[in-house]
């Protein structure tokens, strides 16, 4: 990479984001640089086959047969998500949610003036109570600082180059994110239908004897399994009768929303109200309980908890979590928390839902008849805390290439930042093709 250097001089900006800026830029308004032309309404279902990519406030949306930009151009969010810029090479269909830029309303460097128009927070102003929106009158009010066009095409190539690379290396994160996804999902897989002695990995004397589960799609489980309706095993939805309201109306337990559930089973206790503020109408649960989500998306996303630690002997919450408890010495609550977390129990729950598009519930018949397979009590205690070792240290893993993802993310702003205020001098890149 060509050595960087700053620029000679700086002057006073008078942009409040930015101190200073090259001597010999200029300062102006954006519309005094680009124009901001509306989208177009185009229903979906009035969309025609074809190869134009339809742009929304949020990237890509669909295709259609013509377009209403020429190429490249830059989209800019209007309603929804207002103030997020995408650029395209191609010819697109720009629709009423975005204003577009592309090189018939503009003077300057498209792929510059995409870098700056990126980072001069035009997601901050929207003024809507309502629907989030981007007023042009005051995107055009708002000031950026304007290199001469060489500069520009200069600034355009080395920020192509820089975020090409920072971006390969967030791809390659993320591509091994999903991997240790894809792992955990199939150590809890084979654990919880096959136990913890995969019959490849052992010499043929050691081997589990093997038996048809009768159902389909299970397969074989090991012979001395069980398999079991739930309520045969669970109370599901366990009521608050063993409670004497007189005696805990006025404690203060846990409660928990949708939100305080995270997708890999952790619970947040911060939230305590008296008992009997949640007597009537939330979900009852002990500690130690199972909890799933019932709704769309929370189960399809995984959204439930062993309730081993939460902070009062019992709790409430939303409506929309089911309760599993497990009968004593047959079931592991431990042990049934890592079955939710499974193909078996996730994908059979999310086909056999229920309700509308949007409201669509797992349903409690759901889960009083998921025919379950299981150990004896003490392998599904040996299964549950193996699983737990596993999955906390692949979460571990996984939260730090997330760390990196956002440093690399946070670098890729630096960069952008650096080069269109003028810290930094690319001169050097003018000469490489945009």
């Amino acid at each position: 990479m060509a050595e960087l250097t700053k620029y000679e001089t700086y002057k006073p900006s008078g942009i409040n984001w930015i101190e200073e800026v090259p001597e010999h830029w200029e300062v102006k308004r954006l519309k005094n640089t680009c124009s901001l032309i509306y989208g177009e309404s185009l229903a979906e279902e009035i969309r025609q086959d074809g190869v134009i990519e339809v742009f929304g406030s949020n990237g890509k949306v669909g295709e259609h047969n013509i377009s209403n930009t020429s190429a490249p151009c830059i989209i800019v969010g209007r309603k929804g998500s207002f103030g997020k810029v995408n650029y395209s090479y191609k010819k697109v269909f720009a629709i009423d949610t975005t204003y577009f830029i592309d090189d018939r309303f503009t003077k300057n460097q498209l792929r510059w003036l995409y870098y700056t128009l990126d980072i001069i927070g035009l997601d901050k102003l929207s003024k809507d109570t309502g629907v989030p929106g981007l007023n042009r009158e005051d995107a055009y009010n708002e000031k950026l600082p304007l290199p001469p066009k060489p500069e520009q095409l200069a600034i355009a190539n080395y920020l192509d180059n820089q975020t090409q690379k920072i971006d390969r290396l967030i791809a390659n994160k993320k591509a091994q994110a999903e991997r240790l996804k894809e792992l955990r999902q199939i150590e809890i897989n084979n654990a919880v239908t096959k136990g913890l002695k995969p019959n490849a990995e052992m010499p043929a004397s050691s081997k589990v004897e093997m038996k048809d589960s009768g159902i389909e799609w299970l397969g074989k489980i090991p012979k001395h399994w069980e398999v079991k309706r739930l309520k045969n095993v669970a109370d599901i939805n366990a009521t608050k009768q063993e409670l004497k309201y007189e005696e805990v109306k006025d404690l203060e337990v846990v409660f928990l929303a949708m939100e305080s559930v995270s997708e890999n089973g952790q619970i947040d206790n911060s939230e305590k109200r008296c008992v009997s503020e949640l007597w009537e109408g939330f979900t009852y649960f002990q500690k130690n309980d199972v909890i799933i989500a019932k709704i769309t998306p929370c189960f399809e996303n995984g959204k439930g908890a062993w309730l081993n630690n939460l902070e009062s002997d019992f709790g409430f919450g939303s409506t929309e979590f089911h309760t599993v408890r497990g009968h004593k010495n047959r079931l592991d609550n431990h042990y049934f928390y890592h079955v939710t977390k499974s193909d078996v129990f996730m994908k059979i729950g999310e086909a056999f839902m229920t309700g509308s598009a949007g409201q669509k519930r797992v349903s409690t018949n759901f889960v009083l008849t998921f025919k379950l397979a299981f150990p004896p009590i003490k392998e599904q205690i040996e299964i549950a805390n193996f699983l737990q070792q596993r999955t906390t240290a692949i979460d571990q893993l996984i939260k730090n290439i997330e760390a990196q993802i956002e440093k690399l993310q946070e670098l890729r702003k630096i960069r952008i930042y650096e080069a269109v205020t003028g810290k930094i001098k690319v001169n050097a890149y003018a000469e490489k093709t945009a």
